[in-house]
């Protein structure tokens, strides 16, 4: 069974010791408890229009310790004030995109950018963020281009 977070500063604080520490991912995925690596936070959830664009049966959103592991070592750049602020960004969110069957990008236009991409799996029974970074004008335009938009 996974274990849930019921504050992302607790999962934050699990995973940034690892992340810190001069591992890369793959040496963290080998060699580390895969019940921790399976736990999550929940970030949000989807809105009914949100569920229809991926299919997806549920509408919560998870984000795993390996996805915040992954973040924390490729976009070190985010705080855990930037992290508190997901659920936040997803709700408020000033555009969203469709990318795929099963993605949705996210950019919430703050005092940055950010850009959160969240996908649900084969079955469609859970939907998990992927990414969370901080992000540019000239990347949301080029996607603006590039994919559909759900919200603008």
């Amino acid at each position: 069974m996974d274990i849930e977070y019921k504050n992302i500063e607790d999962l934050y604080k699990k995973v940034a010791n690892l992340s810190c520490q001069n591992f890369t991912l793959s040496n963290i995925r080998n060699n580390f408890d895969k019940k921790v690596l399976k736990s999550y936070y929940n970030v949000g959830n989807l809105t009914t229009a949100e569920m229809q664009a991926i299919q997806a049966k549920t509408a919560n959103v998870k984000l795993s310790a390996d996805t915040m592991i992954k973040n924390m070592i490729n976009h070190c750049e985010l705080t855990i004030d930037d992290y508190k602020n997901i659920r936040k960004y997803i709700e408020n969110a000033d555009f969203i995109l469709k990318s795929s069957n099963k993605n949705l990008i996210y950019f919430k236009i703050n005092n940055a950018i950010y850009q959160i991409v969240i996908k649900t799996t084969k079955d469609k029974q859970e939907n998990f963020l992927t990414t969370f970074h901080k992000s540019s004008k000239q990347q949301l335009k080029k996607d603006m281009e590039r994919y559909m938009q759900i919200k603008r």
